[in-house]
Formats: C-alpha cells, structure tokens, sequence
C-alpha cells in the first residue's frame, strides 16, 4: 500500500508538468525557440502533440491501474514491478514522440530514431495490461 501511494502521489505530480508542457509547446509554435521557428516545422507539431496527449492519458491510466494492482493475486515483487510499469510506460512513449521529432526542420516527414522509444513504451504497457489482467482472473 505504501508503495501504491507513493506511485500515486509520483503521477500526480507528473500530471501538472505534462499540462505545463502542452502550454510551452503553444508558446513555442507562436515564435521562435532554440533557433527554430516551429511554425514551418509540422512535424514536429504533430510529434510534440502526440507527446504531450500519450503522456496525459496514459498517466491517467496509471492512476486507475493502482487500486487493481493493490487487489491483483500477484506476489509483492510482481507488485511493485507493474507499479512503477504503467507510469513508465507513459514516459517511454512520449519520450519517443519527443525524440523522434529532431531534426526540427520542415522538411521532416518521417520519424527519427527515437521512434523505437514508443515501440517500447507500447510494449510495456501492453505486457502490464496482460500481467495485470492475469492477477485480476486469479482474484
């Protein structure tokens, strides 16, 4: 239960960062920031977009995971180890979107090499949604 706070009180902490990012990523569009004016790069847009909204709701999704994990028939470590997965996985999938928008140029139109960030991102929320559900039928 204490680590299931601890998780909670983690993401919501998080949550109001990921908000303030969406209100930099407006502020940033408007004009010109670290040399780059992003209003001639849409890519980036859409890749700092997808970021922001994959963040916000898979945070959320880790705060309603908790009180599933804390009734899961899973052993303590499987616990923790599902706690500390879903919150991961939202910072991996939009790392990945982050990342995989540089170049910030207009001509971009395909992903960079932090694409592979979201694959593992996905990964690990969908192997946690799997375990999670497994201790759930077992309950």
């Amino acid at each position: 239960m204490a680590n299931s706070n601890l998780t909670a009180a983690i993401v919501f902490i998080s949550i109001p960062t990921v908000a303030y990012g969406g209100y930099f990523l407006l502020s940033i569009i408007k004009r010109s920031k670290m040399g780059v004016i992003f209003a001639n790069a849409p890519f980036a847009q859409r890749m700092f977009r997808a970021g922001h909204a994959h963040a916000g709701v898979w945070l959320v999704l880790s705060l309603a995971a908790i009180p599933f994990i804390d009734i899961a028939n899973i052993s303590e470590g499987s616990r923790s180890v599902l706690l500390y997965s879903f919150p991961l996985s939202a910072l991996l999938v939009s790392a990945g979107f982050f990342a995989s928008a540089f170049p910030l140029d207009s001509k971009q139109t395909k992903p960079g090499r932090g694409i592979v960030l979201v694959y593992a991102g996905a990964i690990s929320l969908t192997l946690s949604c799997f375990y999670l559900s497994w201790g759930l039928f077992l309950v």
